[in-house]
């Protein structure tokens, strides 16, 4: 029971920083990606990616996510821009740029078991 209170919380939790960013901007896209990643091992994602005022479909904007992990981590832990560097899952998609782009303002929060994540990145 508790394990389905965590998820239930960390989706409430998701769906919140989404439904925040929704009417931040003209464009948004949503995205569902998998890839390796160097610390978070084997990654799935779901997300939206909102192009800001300065933005356009390359650059800039903010991508609100939640990802299932293969590595363990700490529940609770959060991670900045200056824990880690991060690039956009919606960026790393082939049909859209295929290439990383940087977080400059990073907040991703372990959750559940410590097999899931959830956040929000903002690209200049």
């Amino acid at each position: 029971m508790g394990r389905l209170l965590s998820v239930i919380a960390v989706a409430i939790a998701a769906a919140a920083l989404v439904a925040g960013t929704a009417g931040a901007s003209n464009d948004v896209a949503r995205y569902r990606v998998s890839y390796n990643d160097a610390g978070f091992g084997a990654t799935t994602c779901m997300g939206v990616h909102t192009t800001g005022a300065n933005g356009t479909a390359t650059s800039g904007g903010s991508d609100v996510f939640f990802c299932t992990i293969s590595r363990q981590h700490v529940p609770g832990t959060t991670y900045t821009e200056e824990d880690i560097d991060w690039c956009s899952d919606y960026f790393m998609q082939p049909e859209v740029l295929g290439d990383c782009v940087v977080a400059t303002h990073l907040s991703i929060t372990v959750a559940g078991t410590g097999r899931t994540i959830f956040g929000r990145a903002d690209y200049s």
